[in-house]
């Protein structure tokens, strides 16, 4: 804006006139001034520097006037002059006759111009100079936030995670800087909720229940920061905004399963409960209710079955057991697997596995590995030698499975012995080929059975196999024994059981059972005498009190065999070397009278062996035959050829009590012949005789194969591989002792772990603000896994702060905290005794509308 300037001064002459005019202006074209919203009449502008005019000296008679021409259309504000010295001020206020006020929110700025008269002594208007004043209007916290809407309703699930956002609620303020920006805030604590004090976020701090509260209602408050500032103008009002949060219940927890279960079962019981299973959920309603449980694994034969008791919904259910158990065909016992499932949505389910122990009975029979061991024993073998090993297996386990041998047959002369417990064969005698050469021996199993049991227990199963078909397949048993026994045995199953109580001080201690068999094939010498007999067979009527009698049915036609009716006894009837058939058949039967048995037949090789037998391999029985119905001898090559000036004999006298090594009698060769087993025996101290006795000590690995070679009598090596920087002649074992420590204190098995921080905060956030979630770490498991969250007693009587004991959420709980540094510590508690402690710097910082709070971590 430019000055004016009237060519016609009314008081002066021309030439002090023109001097005048040209000096008649304000200092400055335009002025900045402002003044506060609401102001009250008679309130004057703030100007950013000095308005008016400047006279011409102190005692000028001038009068000047300012008046507004334009820019007030309102009539908000009036100019006036007051002159002081050399200059007339320019002053503008608000008027007092307005009934309204200013707004800045309606209109912040007001451009006037203002326009100054100088008037003469005589009363005439002389210069007019115009100058342009802005006027800004100031903000004044003259507004509270102001919520839109007012209400909030939302629905979330009860397992919402903690610390998750829920809802935002939202407020505004009209008003400029600090007077606009709010700060949210509950009206009442609460320790479910927290509001974020600038964003209006609510998040949950603490888990939900809808069992406990199916619906929360919340008061925000929203409040700017000038209200700490606010002038006695205005009146501070906070607004307010309702929250419903309704809880929406679910599936929460998954079943839990309980056992209450038997030990073990006995297998081949009758027990028909195994275990009870309780099943609880603990959700409410429909997510509470158990659907099914079910064995899903560890079961694929269907041996068991759950089954509920007292209704589905009672939660009780039995583990039955559908069919008899076998521990031989389950050596592990079981592992089932159970799952249960509820109603709830989502369906949730557990796991359960429930271990089933079988205890075992002694119903199997001991197995040889082989029904006929042929082998060769050379007439030069020393006393003692091994021949051979029987094989014998029991399914059973434990005690039911110790078997022990002895030779009950074809030893007559004691030729030959039998480890019981390992089952090797050894020479007993010296033997000789042109003596006997030929020996069929009969090797018996013992079973073990403890006294007291029951009568009626299972001792051991007899198996039979019949290779016929049809009727002449079917299979009975019986105990052939002369003398009463307290056994018996069942004719269709072979399973041997107890007759009465067993007592191991008045009763036998031993007893040998025999069993008879029918079915027949082996080799008969024709030089056996007229009468010898051959075989006796045996019928079982089951009938009370009826007669068996036995006939030759057919094969006998030269009447060579004669066969007692009441005995059974197969017998020789004439000269057999007349018979020139090297195979005979002899179809037996037997009746009770009035019913036959089926035919059996009797199947023999005729054989030619002679009493002095030389060399005659051909006559040896055939590999295929199972039986050999008598001892008999047969020739073999039984001259080896001999070593010059080698020792006569060379063996282990004693000491290889488990039959674990063997000598080889023509090289000296020491090898295993056996499994070694370091748990049963760590060292073997062998009394080994060549020429002279002498005695050998040495160790072997309990993983050697048979045939391992481990000592030569000429030569041995102490050195065992590469020793390295180890030396096993000097020091051949190293016991080293380890021990583990781990990081916890002295009375505390792991304590809680975590970091240090430093939180910045401002110094007016409003109460129940969240200015930290402290968070610790416990491995233990349980109750001592469990942590809890509290102040120290210092910070605790402070009462600055407050920390909740579940979630470890930290807030304010005093406001408007002075400008300065706190150090608060919070402290994690778990089932053992209190760990360590995390210490949370607090930096109360001035307000200065930058962030809300910062976090530097300064973990340790």
């Amino acid at each position: 804006m430019k000055s004016s300037i009237t060519t016609t001064p009314p008081f002066e002459d021309d030439a002090s006139a023109a001097t005048s005019e040209s000096e008649f202006r304000f200092t400055q074209p335009l002025y900045n001034v402002s003044i506060s919203e609401n102001s009250i009449g008679k309130t004057y502008v703030m100007p950013n520097e000095r308005m008016g005019i400047r006279l011409a000296s102190a005692d000028s008679d001038v009068d000047i006037k300012f008046r507004i021409v334009s820019g007030d259309r309102d009539k908000f504000f009036k100019a006036e002059e007051r002159t002081v010295g050399d200059f007339c001020f320019l002053l503008i206020r608000t008027r007092t006759s307005n009934v309204d006020v200013l707004n800045r929110e309606r209109k912040d700025r007001y451009v006037l111009e203002v326009r100054a008269t100088a008037n003469g002594h005589d009363g005439k208007n002389g210069a007019i100079a115009d100058a342009t004043v802005v006027v800004t209007i100031l903000d004044t916290n003259d507004l509270n936030p102001l919520f839109y809407p007012i209400e909030y309703e939302t629905t979330v699930t009860e397992d919402t995670p903690l610390h998750r956002s829920i809802l935002r609620v939202n407020a505004e303020d009209a008003d400029l800087g600090r007077n606009g920006e709010i700060y949210y805030s509950f009206a009442e604590e609460t320790d479910q909720f927290a509001v974020h004090p600038v964003s209006g976020v609510i998040t949950l701090t603490r888990p939900l229940r809808y069992a406990e509260r199916a619906i929360h209602e919340l008061v925000v408050v929203a409040k700017d920061r000038g209200a700490l500032f606010r002038s006695v103008v205005g009146t501070s009002r906070a607004s307010t905004a309702k929250v419903t949060i309704r809880v929406r219940q679910v599936n929460l927890y998954a079943p839990e399963i309980y056992v209450h279960q038997l030990p073990d079962i006995v297998e081949n019981s009758n027990a028909d409960i195994y275990a009870i299973v309780r099943v609880i959920d603990r959700d409410e309603g429909v997510h509470g209710q158990i659907a099914s449980l079910d064995i899903v694994g560890g079961d694929p034969a269907g041996h068991f079955r759950v089954r509920p008791v007292g209704g589905s919904r009672s939660g009780e259910y039995n583990i039955e057991v559908l069919h008899l158990l076998d521990r031989e065909t389950a050596l592990q016992g079981y592992n089932l697997t159970l799952r249960a499932m509820d109603r709830g949505v989502p369906q949730r389910y557990s796991y359960k596995f429930v271990p089933v122990h079988l205890t075992d009975v002694n119903d199997n029979t001991p197995v040889f590995s082989r029904e006929i061991y042929e082998v060769k024993v050379p007439e030069t073998a020393p006393v003692n030698t091994p021949v051979i090993r029987l094989k014998v297996t029991d399914a059973d386990e434990g005690r039911n499975a110790l078997v022990y041998l002895e030779i009950v047959g074809g030893n007559e002369g004691g030729e030959f012995y039998v480890n019981a417990e390992t089952g090797m064969l050894y020479t007993a005698v010296e033997l000789d080929a042109e003596k006997k050469a030929f020996y069929t021996l009969t090797p018996e199993m013992e079973v073990w059975l403890d006294e007291n049991e029951p009568a009626g227990t299972s001792v051991v199963r007899v198996t039979a196999k019949d290779r016929d078909s049809g009727e002449n397949a079917y299979i009975s048993y019986s105990i052939d024994n002369l003398k009463k026994v307290p056994f018996e045995i069942d004719h269709f199953s072979g399973i041997v059981k107890t007759k009465q109580v067993l007592d191991y001080e008045t009763m036998k201690r031993e007893y040998l059972l025999h069993f008879e068999r029918i079915d027949c094939i082996g080799h008969v010498p024709r030089y056996v005498p007229i009468g010898s007999e051959i075989i006796t067979v045996s019928a079982i009527d089951f009938d009370a009190g009826n007669i068996v009698s036995y006939r030759i049915v057919s094969g006998n036609p030269d009447g060579c065999f004669a066969l007692d009716s009441a005995s059974g006894v197969l017998s020789v009837a004439c000269d057999l070397s007349d018979i020139k058939a090297t195979e005979r058949i002899i179809n037996v039967t037997a009746t009770d009278g009035t019913h036959f048995a089926d035919v059996n037949p009797v199947h023999m090789h005729l054989v030619n062996a002679k009493r002095n037998l030389g060399s005659q391999r051909n006559n040896m029985p055939s590999r295929n035959d199972e039986y050999t119905l008598i001892p008999s001898r047969y020739g073999e090559n039984v001259h080896a050829p001999e070593f010059i000036d080698f020792p006569s004999e060379i063996r282990v006298n004693d000491g290889d009590r488990d039959s674990v090594f063997g000598i080889d009698p023509d090289t000296g060769d020491l090898n295993t012949i056996g499994y070694l087993d370091r748990e049963r025996e760590s060292e073997y101290y062998l009394n080994i005789s060549v020429f002279e006795k002498s005695l050998a000590s040495f160790r072997i690995s309990e993983t050697a194969l048979n045939g391992t070679n481990v000592w030569r009598a000429n030569a041995t090596d102490v050195d065992l591989g590469d020793n390295a920087r180890l030396d096993r002649e000097r020091q051949e074992i190293y016991e080293l002792r380890i021990r583990a420590r781990d990081n916890g204190g002295k009375d505390t098995d792991t304590p809680p772990l975590y970091s240090d921080a430093l939180v910045r905060i401002r110094e007016d956030v409003p109460v129940w603000t969240v200015i930290a979630v402290v968070d610790a770490t416990d491995p233990d498991e349980g109750a001592g896994g469990d942590v809890e969250y509290f102040l120290s007693d210092a910070m605790e009587s402070e009462g600055f702060f407050k920390v909740d004991k579940v979630s470890g959420t930290t807030m304010l709980v005093i406001e408007n905290q002075p400008v300065g540094t706190l150090v608060t510590t919070v402290r994690a508690k778990d089932a053992d005794p209190p760990g360590g402690d995390s210490k949370i710097g607090y930096s109360i910082r001035g307000g200065d509308g930058v962030g809300i709070f910062s976090i530097d971590d300064e973990g340790k």
